[in-house]
């Protein structure tokens, strides 16, 4: 009998050959070992969902955070403050309710933009109303930079600016338009200083100049990268992510660099969008938590949430459940207020802290899952005796669901193509430190899968797996 370490940790890669590659990590991320520590990486448990606030009854479009103030959210076609204790207060009305929407502020005005129309929220009068000055564009996205709000006219090339330090007022002629590709533009982000005008192939940037409008292009700040969804632009300290596309394909997530963009997806993240009938719908954020910055992309057609951890490099995904099955993570708008991650719900108008020492979603299971690479000896046939995870033990709760938690182990021989029945094991109850999770009499197979999954709501980390086997004859 043999001792073989089983690749059990590791990131999200399922490529469109099971054969070659069939990983997933499903709400896991990577996490390394530090210096002689047990183990070089391990997978952790991504966070949960704590209730913070309700709006109303539709889904959060939005969210917005006035440093000097509160949070800011639209959830319907209502927008909303909510302070730091979670109390909630109506401050007006969009004539939309379902589309995405984009917000920033001056400090004294907050900005909103639906597609068609655009709103400001006086943050010193507390009034609410709609921008009807007749030479206001329509907008897209909405950004403020140096004194102005900028916007993107819809289905053109042009950007505008408003009045200095008043969006309420705009002049017809005060846009410019971006032509170093008749592309069109699809976002504009202030990033670093600069104005970013995302096209569908190219992406311009502009400084401040000072001149009669005060925007210009900066000399060679022209990225041969568009952006394919206006929404999965986000911003991670000193860089951005987002959805690319160029003139010779789509399908990349890009990390701006310079003034270029590099790939960061994978082929198998790249393989799952190109399964998806429409990736324009995704968008994105940004977060750090416990060292780790991620960035968050939801495809919401797709029914897929995608994780790039900047620090590790690594890719995993996010579900959330509800009956019925698994659904892309439930946060469809994000912002960091009163150091808490604030995410809004996609089907409700709840906002909840996403925080790490929540071990579900609101009341709603977490199922994690790892399914390992292919575990092969030559194409010689392996008899397995017995399979032992380790993981972190002795943190079941004191009582209900998760006293006794447990984990479910199944395997593949074929790829991934069909499954063996489901085997559970406890994986220590509250204290019991020294337990060990073992599988035995495992059968055999040439060209194994291991899955394991966890859906009990405790602290969740996983460091290897080993195996007890028999090499056996071809």
């Amino acid at each position: 009998m043999q001792k073989l370490n089983i690749p059990f940790v590791g990131p999200a890669y399922e490529v469109k050959s099971k054969k070659l590659n069939a990983q997933r990590c499903i709400n896991l991320y990577l996490e390394t070992g530090g210096y002689e520590g047990k183990s070089n990486i391990a997978l952790f448990g991504t966070p949960g969902l704590e209730l913070f606030a309700t709006l109303g009854g539709s889904a959060i479009r939005g969210e917005h955070h006035v440093p000097s103030r509160n949070l800011f959210a639209v959830s319907g076609d209502t927008f909303y403050e909510i302070d730091r204790g979670g109390t909630v207060t109506e401050r007006g009305t969009l004539n939309s309710s379902s589309s995405r929407i984009s917000m920033d502020d001056n400090g004294t005005q907050i900005m909103i933009v639906d597609g068609e129309d655009g709103y400001i929220y006086n943050l010193d009068t507390e009034v609410f109303v709609e921008i009807t000055d007749s030479d206001f564009p329509g907008a897209d996205t909405v950004v403020f930079i140096d004194g102005y709000f900028a916007v993107n006219k819809p289905d053109t090339g042009r950007w505008y600016i408003s009045a200095l330090l008043n969006g309420l007022n705009w002049t017809a002629t005060d846009f410019i338009t971006a032509e170093s590709s008749p592309d069109g533009l699809v976002a504009l982000r202030n990033l670093q200083g600069t104005i970013h005008a995302f096209g569908r192939y190219t992406t311009e940037i502009y400084y401040n100049s000072g001149a009669s409008f005060p925007f210009d292009r900066i000399s060679g700040g022209v990225m041969k990268w568009g952006l394919e969804a206006r929404f999965s632009l986000a911003e991670a300290v000193d860089t951005a992510f987002w959805l690319g596309r160029n003139k010779t394909g789509g399908h990349v997530i890009l990390k701006k660099e310079g003034y270029g963009a590099l790939r960061v997806s994978t082929h198998a993240v790249e393989d799952a969008m190109n399964k998806m009938t429409t990736t324009s719908d995704a968008f994105a954020y940004c977060y750090t938590s416990r060292g780790h910055t991620f960035y968050v992309i939801t495809f919401p057609a797709g029914n897929q949430t995608w994780v790039f951890d900047i620090t590790t490099g690594a890719w995993h995904e996010r579900q959330s459940y509800r009956e019925g099955g698994a659904i892309r993570h439930r946060a469809n708008a994000y912002y960091y207020f009163n150091d808490e991650h604030i995410v809004g719900d996609f089907e409700s108008g709840k906002l909840y802290k996403m925080r790490d020492d929540i071990y579900d979603d609101d009341g709603d299971p977490i199922e994690r899952i790892r399914r390992t690479q292919r575990v092969s000896d030559r194409e010689n046939n392996i008899a397995y005796s017995s399979l032992q995870v380790d993981m972190q033990t002795g943190v079941g709760l004191t009582t209900g669901q998760g006293s006794d938690p447990q984990a479910m182990l199944r395997w593949s021989d074929d790829g991934g193509h069909s499954w063996t029945p489901e085997k559970w094991r406890s994986i220590g109850k509250k204290g019991e430190y020294n337990h060990r999770a073992i599988w035995k009499r495992l059968g055999y197979g040439r060209d194994r899968i291991w899955e394991l999954k966890i859906t009990d709501p405790i602290e969740v980390v996983m460091l290897g797996a080993v195996a007890e086997i028999e090499a056996l004859a071809a």
